[in-house]
């Protein structure tokens, strides 16, 4: 007797556990959403382990020392900060002799 019964209370803990793993393989696959993006193709910059100090104007890299007119306005690419040897770049408003 003692057989039977535990052989059911086996099957019975192996069905609980079939109805769980089912019930959560389906939650975590109905989890996973699609997610459709816009036509335009992305643009992925990597830069290859170095750091490249650039400016960036109309989807084009400068190097430090560029200098640009952009609507009468002379800009060039500089250090952001004065203190840092390495730092970000930014553009920087020149004064234009006249």
């Amino acid at each position: 007797m003692i057989g039977k019964s535990m052989i059911r209370v086996n099957i019975r803990i192996i069905k609980v556990f079939l109805i769980a793993a089912s019930v959560f393989g389906s939650m975590s696959a109905s989890a996973n959403k699609v997610i459709s993006t816009p036509g335009k193709a992305a643009v992925v910059v990597t830069q290859g382990g170095q750091q490249q100090r650039v400016c960036y104007y109309d989807d084009k890299a400068y190097s430090i020392g560029a200098v640009l007119e952009v609507g009468g306005v002379v800009i060039q690419c500089a250090a952001e900060n004065d203190f840092e040897q390495n730092g970000s770049l930014a553009w920087v408003q020149l004064k234009k002799d006249e």
